[in-house]
């Protein structure tokens, strides 16, 4: 989508060559292989210069290497006035289950509410724009019944071993969480741009 709009370029992210290779193949079908450069590189060791990116675009990502350490980052990147975009995983209420919050803090401890993720913004250099929570289905049909799919192969590749049923057992109960709970957690989408204050370098 966003290379479809006029003088775009891109340069996708990722450190396997496989996502790379099928985002080149899928650019090419699309008549948008001179648009977009492909970087095999990790997110915490980006090689860009300081000031030269527009736009810099996460989704469901950051998390990798955590929200704050990332916005926090990546901002050098960007030129004055430019524009994170990102999703991160949201508290969307003030009363959250036990269990379900015990498994996201495990996994992840920076869960939190949309205004938390607004301060870390706001202290990292960023005048917030807007934020909006994805729907359910965003996890239920694209994430989890794909990645559900995905178990039998998976155990099958690994001829059943031990950690592979350990990591296929995780992602059950975590998707049972959701399921039994999907009013209190989701991603939300921030968009922010970065504010005039002189950037440090770390």
């Amino acid at each position: 989508m966003l290379a479809k709009e006029p003088d775009a370029h891109m340069v996708a992210v990722d450190f396997r060559p496989g996502f790379l290779k099928a985002l080149v193949q899928r650019a090419g079908a699309g008549g948008l292989a001179s648009r977009i450069e492909t970087l095999r590189a990790g997110m915490g060791a980006l090689p860009f210069q300081a000031a030269s990116l527009d736009a810099l675009w996460a989704e469901g990502a950051i998390c990798n290497i955590g929200f704050g350490k990332g916005v926090r980052a990546w901002r050098r990147f960007l030129k004055p006035g430019g524009i994170p975009a990102v999703s991160e995983l949201t508290r969307l209420t003030g009363e959250r289950p036990a269990k379900l919050m015990q498994h996201w803090n495990n996994q992840y401890p920076e869960v939190a509410t949309a205004s938390a993720k607004f301060a870390v913004l706001e202290a990292d250099g960023y005048a917030p724009l807007g934020y909006f929570a994805l729907p359910e289905r965003c996890w239920s049909d694209n994430h989890y019944r794909r990645l559900q799919g995905q178990f039998e192969p998976f155990l099958a590749r690994h001829a059943g071993a031990e950690a592979a049923r350990t990591i296929v057992a995780s992602e059950e109960a975590e998707t049972g969480l959701c399921k039994e709970f999907p009013a209190y957690v989701s991603y939300g989408f921030y968009i922010a741009r970065k504010d005039q204050r002189p950037d440090t370098g770390i």
